[in-house]
């Protein structure tokens, strides 16, 4: 995951931001984020898709993973969403988490007045 100071020069940031909580086979967050880095992560910016963080949650016998994507428009969101649906390097990415991903749940969210990515700012 990019540092805040990365992102902030990368111009990462958008209109909505796509959170996924990622359940993961116990003892495999890292095996997951590995593959996202190496597997997931050229498919998911081709469909729109810009890192803002990828993390291991702490004490849940290394199960689950939070990912956060920004999204720059909710019009790019509908193509992400169709890509979902129809994308065959997708589907691929979802095929090569059986077994490895048990479940994961998606929430849009949208900035806060005082978000770093939204205002370019540290405070």
């Amino acid at each position: 995951a990019p540092t805040l100071q990365e992102a902030l020069a990368q111009g990462i940031g958008g209109e909505v931001y796509y959170h996924e909580l990622v359940s993961i086979a116990p003892g495999r967050a890292r095996d997951y984020l590995s593959a996202l880095e190496q597997e997931w992560l050229p498919v998911a910016r081709r469909i729109g898709l810009r890192l803002v963080g990828a993390y291991r949650t702490a004490m849940v016998n290394d199960s689950e993973a939070v990912v956060i994507w920004a999204i720059d428009t909710w019009e790019a969101w509908a193509a992400v969403q169709e890509a979902f649906d129809d994308d065959p390097e997708v589907a691929r990415w979802h095929q090569r988490g059986q077994g490895l991903v048990l479940d994961w749940r998606g929430k849009l969210l949208v900035d806060s007045p005082l978000n770093p990515l939204k205002t370019g700012k540290i405070l």
